[in-house]
């Protein structure tokens, strides 16, 4: 889908609440320069990329327990869910790095692992660790800057996000690895120049080219793909926003009631596939999830559209 100008979720909403005939206001601050309302008459919400977010109806308290990864398993764990095995190491428990570090290298005891902030979104901050001098060198980041980092396995098991809107699965998607896709003209080195640094993960480059046997002159067939970085994106390789499977309705509904949050998105690995439950294992959950990268990564102008009309018109109480 071509377009000139990337529409963004505060797009989204606004066009669709001009659509419905509400009034779309800029209210603009210092801390929030994207915030803005949406009103009707007698109704009002406040629309933002950070909190409120863009969901009317979601608990306030979501975006607390979802703010930390450390929280999200805590609570995940006590209600019986399972989720992905993860040490959490704190700087501020340790008098020195070499504590920090000691910790750190006890939890990675097989690499690779990968390293995650505590409080990262959209896949910031995460990092490829192969080895102990990359664990280090990355590590003394995090204890700088006064970050819990996590320790996480590789798991390659299928990625899955599920989208949860006012207690209902709405849609359901692949997550795969960001990757550059051959053209049969240049070569893996020239794809990846066409990538931003701080999106590359040059060690896990490296391994991509043990894996593949593939050198960075090596010219990517059509279609191919060559992974830069450990983060999965959003991709349209399952895509379904019909005729979910009853295992997984029903226990998202289970997990909605148990968290008392009815709006949010799931990440989860699956073992098997989406019909049987007993494989998902919870990566982690987003109390304000966007709709506006289906328009690219999925190359859908559908179903975002028609979730954005499904929220406003439930709050506004619109027909």
């Amino acid at each position: 889908m071509n377009t000139t100008k990337k529409i963004t979720n505060i797009d989204l909403f606004a066009k669709t609440a001009k659509k419905l005939g509400l009034t779309v206001t800029k209210l603009a601050t210092e801390k929030n320069p994207n915030l803005c309302s949406i009103s009707s008459k007698d109704k009002f919400y406040f629309l933002s990329t950070k909190a409120p977010g863009f969901y009317p109806e979601s608990r306030r308290w979501g975006a607390h327990l979802t703010g930390s990864k450390e929280l999200t398993q805590k609570m995940l764990k006590k209600l019986g869910y399972k989720t992905i095995k993860s040490s959490f190491i704190t700087p501020s428990n340790h008098n020195s790095f070499q504590s920090f570090f000691k910790e750190a290298k006890k939890a990675a005891s097989t690499f690779p692992v990968i390293l995650k902030p505590d409080k990262g979104l959209d896949g910031r901050g995460i990092k490829y660790v192969a080895n102990t001098t990359i664990l280090k060198r990355e590590l003394e980041t995090f204890y700088k800057k006064h970050i819990t980092v996590l320790v996480q396995p590789i798991i390659t098991d299928s990625e899955y996000r599920i989208l949860i809107i006012n207690g209902k699965v709405e849609l359901v998607h692949s997550k795969d690895f960001r990757c550059v896709t051959g053209d049969g003209i240049q070569t893996i080195q020239s794809l990846l120049r066409h990538v931003s640094k701080r999106n590359k993960n040059n060690d896990f480059i490296e391994l991509q080219y043990d894996l593949t046997r593939n050198t960075p002159e090596t010219i990517l067939p059509v279609g191919m793909t060559f992974a830069y970085h450990i983060v999965n994106d959003s991709s349209a390789r399952h895509y379904q926003f019909e005729k979910f499977p009853k295992n997984l309705t029903k226990w998202a509904s289970e997990l909605t009631k148990d968290l008392s949050i009815d709006t949010f998105a799931i990440d989860l690995f699956v073992k098997k596939d989406l019909s049987d439950s007993d494989g998902y294992t919870i990566i982690e959950l987003n109390s304000n999830p966007g709709l506006a990268h289906y328009y690219y990564s999925c190359n859908d102008t559908v179903q975002p559209d028609r979730i954005c009309t499904k929220v406003l018109k439930k709050y506004f109480n619109l027909k």
